[in-house]
């Protein structure tokens, strides 16, 4: 019996995925995502896979045209698509069905920007491995404190009120040092005298999102180490990569 979300997945196929052959777990098919009125479409071969856990897509290895591996392409071990975080865990309904073409549609956009300038678009992508879930956490609270901009910036190490508040937290405690010294993050001025960082609101409120960026700074710099360990290779079509600086 065919496997419930191949069914749904097959029912919402978009018109740029022409199936080959569906069995019942795995699927095959042409890719065809229409890039821009100059390069018309970009073509994949791909074989889509219900995995006990999640659905995983990939291109298939005898037509493959992307990196067998590539952490900074969002291609993970053995050429299977992170196409966001849990992306196809829970496609049990038909928008959810629908979310996932648009999701790989995305996906496939992106490896042409990528193949072209080296460069994967920083708005498009959360941190790998275990330091993706404290990435989305820190958009989420920096979109309710209206810090998005400044969140932003700070991942990629530009200047903001976050970044320079980030290296006073306290290393093995969750809050900031020197509590009784002038803040320095623009707030309004107490009784005409400096505010302390202990009384300041804007701090306190911060707080939750710099200790999520932390978190994923030091998940971040493990996922990299881990790869290293494996020997994972760097596939050099990236401009930046730790991989490629590091050889």
């Amino acid at each position: 019996m065919r496997d419930r979300r191949l069914r749904l997945l097959l029912a919402t196929r978009p018109a740029w995925f022409v199936v080959t052959d569906a069995g019942d777990k795995r699927a095959t098919g042409t890719a065809g995502v229409e890039i821009n009125a100059l390069d018309s479409v970009s073509e994949h071969d791909l074989e889509i896979v219900c995995h006990r856990d999640a659905v995983r897509v990939r291109e298939t290895k005898e037509n493959a045209k992307l990196p067998g591996r590539c952490a900074e392409r969002h291609i993970e071990f053995d050429g299977w698509f992170c196409l966001g975080l849990e992306a196809g865990s829970a496609i049990d309904n038909q928008e959810a069905g629908s979310i996932w073409w648009e999701r790989l549609r995305r996906f496939l956009r992106l490896q042409r920007t990528a193949t072209r300038n080296g460069i994967w678009p920083d708005q498009h992508a959360l941190a790998h491995g275990d330091a993706g879930a404290h990435h989305q956490a820190a958009i989420a609270i920096a979109a309710d404190l209206g810090l998005s901009e400044e969140y932003e910036a700070m991942v990629l190490s530009r200047p903001s009120r976050l970044s320079a508040a980030l290296p006073l937290i306290m290393r093995k405690a969750d809050c900031y040092r020197n509590g009784r010294a002038a803040c320095s993050c623009g707030c309004e001025p107490l009784k005409g005298r400096p505010r302390l960082r202990r009384n300041c609101s804007w701090l306190r409120a911060a707080l939750p999102l710099l200790l999520e960026e932390r978190l994923r700074q030091r998940k971040l710099t493990e996922f990299w180490r881990g790869e290293r360990a494996k020997g994972t290779v760097c596939c050099r079509t990236m401009k930046t990569c730790p991989l490629q600086q590091a050889a």
